[in-house]
């Protein structure tokens, strides 16, 4: 007799496509590839070797917050997305003010903080926080309202409201590209 334990764990282990994990697993090997060939050209092997490491931590970041993201159910997840997202929005309102001086010559863009060696943008922690909020948004309001085409384009108004300010902090910030980023997240939800 399978225990409260055992399909808990089945549950978790239906959750992952292990099609998508070596997808992602390829793309990352060829990425660190990249990075070292790119990085080796412009500077010495320690350089490139440094980047590579530092792209496999952040690799390693990313799949703990992947593994701890599983964790939660939907309910959940919905029940964060709106602190999530305001702490995003904090983060990038403070790289405003706090962004890397160097990084900034480099490329034009306020967008990065720099912790010693460890360089980091907002706008990365921002856009999974910006989805589960759009996908919150549109399934309440599915939830409460039958699709017509009024109430079509409230949620659309309400989809912008929430948009808006991640779009003018990345204008702030001069960094088209995520900017862009997010205009196709919020096209994508349309």
């Amino acid at each position: 007799m399978a225990t409260d334990n055992d399909k808990e764990q089945q549950q978790q282990g239906d959750r992952i496509d292990y099609g998508i994990i070596l997808t992602i697993m390829l793309l990352a090997l060829i990425g660190c590839v990249a990075i070292f060939m790119a990085t080796a050209n412009a500077s010495s092997t320690s350089a490139a070797i440094k980047a590579v490491v530092m792209q496999v931590v952040w690799y390693g970041i990313g799949s703990a917050g992947v593994a701890i993201v599983m964790r939660f159910d939907t309910e959940q997840l919905w029940r964060i997305a709106p602190v999530l997202y305001w702490i995003g929005i904090f983060l990038l309102i403070a790289v405003l003010f706090l962004y890397d001086r160097q990084t900034a010559l480099a490329n034009g863009a306020k967008s990065w903080f720099k912790f010693g060696p460890i360089t980091f943008q907002p706008s990365e922690v921002m856009k999974p926080a910006y989805i589960l909020m759009l996908a919150r948004v549109v399934t309440l309001h599915n939830a409460e309202m039958s699709h017509t085409i009024r109430n079509d384009f409230r949620l659309l108004g309400q989809m912008l409201i929430w948009t808006l300010p991640v779009v003018a902090l990345m204008i702030l910030q001069h960094d088209f590209g995520s900017t862009l980023v997010f205009l196709a997240i919020f096209a994508g939800w349309c």
